[in-house]
């Protein structure tokens, strides 16, 4: 009896595992695809954040920018005794409030001193800024200049001003360079920020200058000095000339600080009334660099 073999496994059915095989693959395939979506995703997510942070550091740049153009300083300076006083106001324009709001004045020599200067720096008690501060200090070879701060912990609200007064004390006169400093917190970050402005103290400021139509008996003129020509204008504000009373010939304006003084007589005024040609009467020897600088300062501008 003859027997036939047969397969166990029929002709047209795949083999065992190939669908299971498949499946797997698709798995795979789809995994691989929502793998890529989802990085794309993240990617896309990353770009956009980076994005929205460096709009958000420009407007926080533009708005820093706004503020510190917007932040405005003044600093007038009144002759005092032995000195001057400085007037200094502070005014927000910004359309934000200013907070962390501190102010900043440091004074240094505008020319290089051969010898060290004392200085001191105060504020009177009247409630404004630097009220009751008190500051001593050195301008020479050596000395880095003298610094005084104030903070105002209420800051300063949009378009509010703060004002406060400084009086220099100084050994003897010299001229000096300012420099004043707002700082303030940034509206965006909070980082501290600061705008800065420079101003000057003229030798005039800081002496005691004053008109005298009669001069009384006068020391003689100072040899070999040039005639000094004087803008009526200017020199009515510096010598506080009054209103009423008009420039004349023969009269005296003074500068004095402490116990010296400077004497600069009037020889001539011209027909329109705009100038005067004055010449510098003999002062103490030791007094002599002042009337250069003096000079200088007061000139009409050629």
């Amino acid at each position: 009896m003859s027997s036939s073999s047969q397969s166990d496994t029929p002709p047209d059915t795949p083999a065992a595992g190939d669908g299971t095989s498949s499946g797997i693959r698709g798995l795979a395939d789809t995994a691989q695809t929502l793998g890529s979506s989802v990085q794309a995703m993240q990617q896309a997510l990353l770009g956009n954040l980076q994005q929205a942070a460096l709009m958000t550091s420009s407007m926080n740049q533009m708005m820093e920018e706004l503020v510190r153009r917007a932040i405005h300083t003044t600093v007038e300076a009144e002759s005092a005794a032995r000195g001057c006083a400085l007037h200094v106001k502070v005014l927000n324009r910004s359309p934000v409030p200013l907070t962390s709001l501190t102010l900043r004045l440091r004074f240094a020599p505008r020319r290089a001193l051969s010898e060290t200067l004392g200085v001191r720096l105060r504020g009177p008690g009247d409630g404004g800024l630097f009220a009751g501060v008190e500051q001593d200090g050195l301008l020479g070879p050596e000395a880095d200049g003298v610094l005084v701060e104030c903070a105002v912990p209420a800051g300063l609200a949009s378009g509010a001003a703060c004002a406060g007064e400084v009086h220099v004390e100084i050994e003897r006169p010299v001229q000096l360079s300012g420099r004043v400093s707002v700082g303030f917190a940034s509206p965006g970050t909070g980082q501290l920020l600061a705008v800065e402005n420079r101003f000057g103290i003229h030798l005039a400021q800081l002496m005691r200058c004053a008109y005298a139509a009669d001069g009384g008996a006068l020391p003689e003129a100072l040899e070999g000095a040039d005639m000094l020509d004087l803008d009526l204008a200017a020199a009515r504000s510096v010598f506080a000339v009054p209103p009423a009373q008009g420039v004349a010939a023969g009269a005296v304006l003074s500068a004095e600080f402490g116990r010296d003084r400077l004497l600069l007589r009037v020889v001539s005024v011209s027909d329109d009334l705009r100038s005067a040609r004055c010449q510098w009467l003999r002062p103490d020897d030791k007094l002599l660099p002042l009337i250069a600088v003096l000079s200088e300062e007061l000139a009409i501008e050629s």
